[in-house]
């Protein structure tokens, strides 16, 4: 609350838990077995926490979490407990219920960096970028490569014009998005200035003598 008071998005990680895990996602795929109970009760609490406090944004970890899965098939890939909850649609839904039944999570859902190794040595980051989108994540991280951020972008780009991801689904990621956008990246609202207020300073002797002395002092 802090932070967002002061202007900076806040952005909770990672969903579905990543804290009981033996292996890194920068290296590998991993997997949280946990039960529904089990993540109902230990890992989901905070993230229901820090989404009824307002919490911007919401970071999703490239761990499979069985639990969690659809069954469904979209964008090349099948929700069966094996994907990244970065590419299931049952995590990131589940994640879009995290405050009850009835009220959505309406934040912007972040997948995590899809060069990590957990992602890039299973599926490649095109297919996998499409599929997050798909899912329910509304803004791809890709930290390194320019290549690849392209590559992400054609293969969004392709996928939303060939209906692979619904326009309803790109309409609601463009809506979390500008939401954010609005709050905090949006200019500081300014009156409008006093002409005359503004002509006793632009130009005045005083600014002139000021100016005069840095050419002076070779602007230091």
């Amino acid at each position: 609350r802090a932070q967002q008071a002061c202007g900076v998005a806040a952005v909770a990680k990672h969903w579905p838990g990543h804290g009981d895990t033996s292996k890194d996602t920068h290296v590998g795929a991993c997997t949280v077995p946990h039960s529904l109970k089990r993540l109902s009760s230990v890992e989901f609490p905070p993230f229901a926490k820090a989404a009824n406090a307002g919490v911007a944004g919401m970071l999703v970890a490239h761990v499979s979490c069985p639990a969690l899965k659809s069954g469904d098939e979209y964008a090349g890939v099948k929700d069966d407990g094996k994907l990244p909850a970065t590419l299931s649609r049952g995590a990131v839904d589940a994640l879009r219920r995290i405050s009850g039944e009835n009220e959505r999570y309406r934040g912007v859902v972040f997948t995590d960096d899809m060069e990590m190794g957990a992602m890039v040595k299973n599926y490649g980051v095109a297919l996998a970028s499409a599929a997050a989108v798909a899912a329910g994540c509304d803004a791809i991280l890709m930290c390194h490569g320019e290549q690849r951020q392209k590559d992400a972008i054609d293969s969004i780009t392709d996928a939303a014009a060939s209906g692979v991801i619904s326009e309803q689904r790109m309409a609601e990621a463009h809506a979390n998005l500008d939401a954010l956008m609005d709050r905090y990246c949006a200019p500081p609202p300014m009156e409008a200035p006093n002409a005359e207020h503004v002509l006793t300073i632009v130009g005045s002797a005083e600014n002139r003598r000021t100016v005069e002395a840095l050419l002076r002092d070779g602007g230091k």
